[in-house]
């Protein structure tokens, strides 16, 4: 289970430690008494493994300020740590996914007053963070993260070292519908250091992605709309992905139709 900004202590936190998180409930990291909120707004990271040498590494990067940490933000301080634990998790499989809600790696656009559209990178307290300690921002043998927050569908992968990203962001509520490029402009990057290879994206659709292991290292990502059809797919080969669609059209799907059977 993923935890989000949605469930730091000052939201839902007493809930996703009582009913989410995998790990016994601990008395000061429950979100009950803000005076341990430096405990309940945290969490080690941790590994599910696959099998065949895989695992997903899930991230806890519920409060994080995607603004930045200012001096002195403990936030700076725990993601770190958390950068330490992450990699020394990742040496017990050869193939490694990343999962966290906040993207690192990823775009995305909003309005500008005078109407213009900017378009912005990945999480920048974790780029502070992680980057402090290594500027490619995620352990070496993480090949792909997976993150959500972002309320659309999204594909990057680099040329540079840099593991790929999708966000699946597009499932359960209200859709982004600032548009993002079709092709992003040269020299477009979500991180610093970050070289652009493959981009795709889907914006103001509801749908879900699901990940097909094909391989050793490899993976079939395919992307569905609400009614169970194809809109993308994409190819995950190590830490590179490529899709066949740069860009899934914006437009509107018809609800499935319901059948009156109160006559029978």
């Amino acid at each position: 289970v993923i935890r989000g900004n949605h469930e730091s202590c000052a939201r839902a936190g007493q809930g996703f430690w009582r009913f989410l998180d995998p790990r016994p409930l601990l008395a000061g990291r429950d979100c009950n008494d803000a005076a341990d909120d430096a405990e309940g707004d945290y969490s080690d990271p941790y590994a599910v493994p696959l099998g065949r040498d895989a695992q997903l590494l899930v991230i806890d990067t519920s409060n994080t300020s995607w603004r930045g940490f200012k001096a002195g933000a403990p936030g700076m301080a725990k993601y770190r740590d958390q950068y330490r634990k992450l990699e020394a998790l990742s040496q017990r499989a050869g193939h490694n996914i990343g999962v966290n809600h906040q993207p690192i790696l990823a775009f995305r656009a909003e309005h500008l007053p005078d109407g213009k559209i900017d378009l912005r990178g990945g999480d920048a307290g974790l780029q502070q963070a992680f980057g402090s300690l290594n500027p490619l921002l995620l352990p070496p043998r993480i090949q792909v993260m997976l993150s959500g927050h972002v309320h659309l569908w999204q594909q990057v992968s680099f040329s540079s070292a840099h593991p790929t990203q999708f966000v699946s962001g597009f499932s359960g509520t209200a859709e982004d519908i600032v548009p993002l490029p079709a092709r992003l402009a040269p020299g477009a990057t979500p991180a610093p250091g970050a070289a652009v290879e493959h981009f795709s994206s889907w914006v103001d659709g509801f749908g879900f992605m699901t990940m097909e292991r094909s391989g050793a290292a490899q993976w079939q990502v395919t992307v569905w709309n609400r009614r169970g059809e194809v809109e993308n797919t994409c190819r995950v080969d190590g830490a590179k992905s490529v899709c066949a669609l740069e860009q899934v059209p914006a437009r509107p799907i018809a609800a499935p139709s319901v059948i009156d059977k109160s006559h029978e």
